[in-house]
C-alpha cells in the first residue's frame, strides 16, 4: 500500500496504456452520496515532520479500516475562490468529498480515518462544520526537531530551495512561521474539540489512544501488524526496515533551528496540556 493517497491513484493510472479519465460535475457528488459510505472514524491533523504518515500506515493494517491520507482533492475544495464558494457550500461540498472517499469498497468496512495536509488546521472550522461530531487529533513533535528536520530535507512545497541546501537563520525563520502559523491554529480549537498526541509516544499511541478515540479498541491481532509495520520506513512503498537516521542535521543547522523554535514552545507546551491521557492499566 502507498503511504499517500495520491499515490495510489497514480499507481491505478499507470496499469493502463492509456488510463480513461472522466470529468464531471460536482452534482456527481450528490447522486455519490447516495451509495454505501462512511463518515469519518476520525480525523487527523499535524505539524509536519512529527509522525503522522507513521500513524495512518499502521492504521491501513488494520482489516475494515479506510484510510486516506493527503488527498489533493480535498485541498483543491479548501483552496476554491471565496468569490464563488461561500462558507456553507464549501462544508457541504467538503462533506460530499470526504464521503465518497469513505465509499465502502467491499462491504466489510467498519472505520474510516481521514488525514489531512498540515495546512488543512488553519481551515479547522470547515472540517468541523462538515463533520461536529469527528474526533480530531493534533500530531505535533518539539518544534526545533521539526524545523531541523525541515532545513535537512525540504518539503516539496519549498520549491525554491533544493534538496541539501545549506541551513540558514533566513531558511529557519520561514519555517518558523510556516509552523507558527498551524500551531495557533491547532490552539485556536476550542479545548475538548481535538486532542493532542505526541511524536514521542509513538508508535504506540496509534493503538493505545488514537484507535479508541476513533471509536474502536484493536485486537491483538490487528496490534501485531501494526507493531510488525512500525518497522518500516512509513513514506516508502516497499518495505525498507527502519534504521534511525544521524543527526537531522549538522550542529549549525540544529542551533538555527533551535534559535527559531523558542518563539513556538509556548504554542507547542501548550497543546502537550491537551495531549490525551493514556488509559489506566489497571
Amino acid at each position: 500500500m502507498e503511504p499517500f493517497f495520491d499515490d495510489t491513484v497514480e499507481r491505478w493510472a499507470r496499469r493502463t496504456p492509456t488510463p480513461r479519465t472522466v470529468n464531471t460535475n460536482l452534482d456527481a457528488l450528490t447522486v455519490l452520496d447516495q451509495a454505501p459510505s462512511l463518515d469519518p472514524s476520525g480525523m487527523i491533523f499535524h505539524m509536519s515532520r512529527c509522525g503522522s504518515t507513521l500513524a495512518t500506515r499502521l492504521l491501513q493494517q488494520v482489516p475494515g479500516c479506510v484510510v486516506v491520507s493527503e488527498a489533493a482533492s480535498i485541498n483543491s475544495v479548501l483552496q476554491a475562490d471565496a468569490a464563488i464558494m461561500d462558507d456553507e457550500t464549501r462544508a457541504r461540498l467538503l462533506r460530499l468529498l470526504i464521503r465518497a472517499l469513505g465509499r465502502r469498497r467491499f462491504g466489510d468496512e467498519r472505520h474510516f480515518v481521514l488525514k489531512l495536509t498540515s495546512w488543512n488546521v488553519c481551515q479547522l472550522d470547515v472540517f468541523r462544520r462538515a463533520f461536529p461530531a469527528t474526533p480530531l487529533v493534533w500530531l505535533q513533535r518539539e518544534p526545533a526537531d521539526v524545523i531541523a528536520s525541515l532545513l535537512a530535507r525540504p518539503p516539496e512545497w519549498r520549491t525554491d530551495k533544493p534538496v541539501g541546501h545549506a541551513a540558514t537563520l533566513e531558511s529557519a525563520e520561514f519555517y518558523v512561521r510556516a509552523v507558527a502559523r498551524l500551531l495557533q491554529a491547532a490552539c485556536g480549537a476550542f479545548p475538548g474539540t481535538m486532542s493532542t498526541v505526541d511524536y514521542s509516544a509513538l508508535p504506540e499511541a496509534v493503538w493505545t489512544t488514537i484507535a479508541p478515540l476513533f471509536g474502536w479498541a484493536p485486537s491483538s491481532d490487528d496490534i501485531a501488524l501494526m507493531v510488525a509495520q512500525a518497522r518500516y520506513y512509513s513514506k516508502d512503498v516497499d518495505r525498507r526496515l527502519f534504521e534511525r537516521p544521524p543527526e537531522l542535521a549538522t550542529a549549525s543547522s540544529r542551533s538555527i533551528a533551535g534559535l527559531g523554535a523558542e518563539a513556538l514552545d509556548p504554542l507547542y507546551r501548550e497543546l502537550r496540556r491537551r495531549e490525551i491521557s493514556k488509559p489506566d492499566p489497571r
